[in-house]
């Protein structure tokens, strides 16, 4: 029964040193995504706001339609491009 006991606790004890492992992982993913965010910032136009903890790109409408039009502004066309190409290379390129 002792030796059960001592067991169970051996294993009680590896499961919370493996929760702790991935509690740690879960919130390096967090900073990894903050970071990536404000780095994502500071390259596009100030116009353009990212969520650090989403990573949702939000842009003004008037940057991309022009007044009671629901066409994309043929700038905001190449804008967007260069904007998602930047945005899409720094999340798939990130070594972290």
């Amino acid at each position: 029964l002792l030796g059960q006991l001592e067991k169970k606790d051996e294993e009680l004890k590896n499961l919370q040193e493996d929760f702790q492992k991935a509690k740690e992982k879960v919130q390096n993913l967090g900073l990894i995504r903050e970071n990536l965010s404000k780095e994502l910032q500071s390259k596009l136009d100030n116009n353009i706001t990212i969520d650090e903890k989403t990573g949702s790109i939000s842009l003004p409408a008037e940057v991309l339609f022009d007044k009671d039009s629901y066409m994309l502004k043929n700038e905001a066309k190449a804008s967007l491009r260069k904007i998602l190409s930047e945005y899409f290379d720094a999340i798939l390129e990130d070594p972290k």
